[in-house]
């Protein structure tokens, strides 16, 4: 299939929480589809250590009692979690037969996060922020990897699980090619779980575009999708697009193809399925 993705190896940011579990499981399921090998990234939070670091630092153990923290003690706790999440990376990556890596950065979470990404062909990471007041829309690592990132990003919200069935939007922009590709990998098993969300207005345009994407998925020996018009392409139609299908993810070509003034960012406060978007 034209546009078919290179995707080698899966990058998937690592804490030992049940969130950064759920995404590996997420990434794992994704790697499976693509062959992909699957590389766990730890990162000891520098901002943690300065803090721990500081005379009047102190930590409230679950007893209610207060005492200094020690740098030392947040070094082996650093361990002890990068042990427990290499633990879960091996267990997921073992079930499911798949190549898997795994290292350990200090730093800015964000930054090495970024740093890490010319190895690798597409990142996975929790799109919510930590504090409890963001409750929807980009966290602060999210939104940073988004901005300087140039590989695809499989952004998770809520619905922190890769389901059926994949919408795809498609302008027949090279982008959208490889989301038309990667959504036809993820629905392999079960082809009438391919929904193709088309950006066009005219006829004569609407049957352009659905000549090109019957072409693609003929190529691969895919079978005809689902198709549906989306106009204009802004978050309310795009929400609305994946409640009607009951989406499992949605893969967009761009987020720039997203009109409105605050764009991605007002999809993903209406949206909790995962969000792959492919530059």
């Amino acid at each position: 299939m034209r546009g078919k993705p290179e995707i080698r190896r899966i990058l998937v940011a690592l804490d030992a929480s049940p969130d950064s579990l759920a995404a590996l499981e997420a990434a794992a399921k994704l790697a499976r589809h693509l062959q992909a090998e699957l590389v766990g990234l730890y990162v000891e939070d520098i901002n943690v250590l300065r803090v721990a670091e500081l005379p009047f630092a102190r930590q409230v153990t679950f007893a209610g009692d207060v005492r200094p923290v020690k740098p030392g003690e947040v070094e082996a706790q650093f361990r002890a979690q990068a042990d427990r999440a290499k633990s879960a990376l091996a267990r997921v990556a073992n079930r499911s037969h798949l190549r898997w890596s795994f290292r350990v950065s200090r730093g800015q979470i964000a930054a090495e996060l970024i740093a890490a990404t010319p190895e690798m062909d597409l990142i996975t990471i929790a799109r919510l922020g930590g504090s409890p007041l963001v409750k929807r829309g980009l966290g602060r690592t999210a939104r940073a990897v988004l901005a300087e990132a140039t590989l695809p990003v499989l952004l998770l919200g809520r619905q922190l699980h890769l389901a059926l069935p994949a919408l795809v939007l498609f302008d027949d922009s090279n982008a959208a090619k490889t989301a038309l590709a990667l959504g036809f990998r993820l629905s392999a098993e079960k082809p009438d779980s391919l929904v193709v969300l088309l950006t066009a207005t005219s006829p004569d345009e609407i049957q352009q575009l659905k000549k090109t994407v019957r072409e693609h998925l003929a190529e691969a020996g895919g079978k005809e999708p689902r198709f549906r018009i989306v106009s204009p392409i802004d978050a309310s139609n795009l929400s609305q697009a994946c409640a009607d299908e009951g989406a499992g993810v949605l893969i967009l070509p761009s987020p720039s193809l997203l009109h409105g003034d605050t764009g991605l960012e007002a999809l993903l406060v209406q949206l909790e399925v995962p969000v792959l978007i492919v530059r």
